[in-house]
């Protein structure tokens, strides 16, 4: 049933992601698995309300699918990239005019993963694990570059600073 129950959740996360929209010829399946395989972990500690947001969208997925049941281990394994960035996305969308899907791509976009196709993923799985690793880690530039909020005049390494706090200074420099 796990295999099932992950099958269908992760068809779910692609079309929350906003990447469907992007026409048929052009599909991230293979990026998005991989995404989803790899643990988020929090750092700094307050980050953790970030994974507890990726995890939160598990309950709607039982909900929206009408799944009865769904065994504890799914349910409680740790916070998935791809998890916590649709999460995310969600929120950025509370604080803005924009809608989740296009912050998703956004932020695919600023970790300069947006290029990994499925036409184009086979060949580069390697940096797409390179750039997965740097962006739990916080080994990306301390700009933000190559995590999820590059800033042009940051105020401090934004590899110490909590995500939520990298995303307002990110959408005011924006603005």
């Amino acid at each position: 049933m796990r295999d099932d129950v992950d099958s269908l959740y992760l068809d779910w996360l692609y079309d929350h992601s906003g990447l469907y929209r992007r026409g048929r010829t052009r599909t991230y399946y293979k990026l998005l698995r991989h995404m989803n395989s790899k643990e988020f972990v929090w750092l700094p500690m307050r980050d953790k309300s970030r994974a507890e947001d990726g995890k939160e969208l598990r309950w709607q997925f039982i909900s929206d699918a009408g799944i009865p049941k769904v065994p504890a281990t799914w349910l409680y394994r740790p916070c998935s990239v791809l998890e916590m960035m649709i999460g995310l996305s969600r929120r950025i969308a509370t604080q803005t005019d924009g809608e989740p899907p296009a912050w998703f791509i956004q932020l695919l976009h600023n970790l300069h993963m947006e290029p990994y196709s499925d036409a184009h993923y086979d060949g580069h799985i390697s940096d797409v694990e390179e750039r997965l690793e740097s962006l739990v880690w916080r080994t990306y530039r301390k700009n933000g570059d190559g995590g999820l909020f590059p800033l042009n005049r940051p105020r401090g390494d934004q590899r110490q600073v909590e995500i939520w706090y990298q995303m307002h200074a990110w959408l005011l420099e924006r603005n």
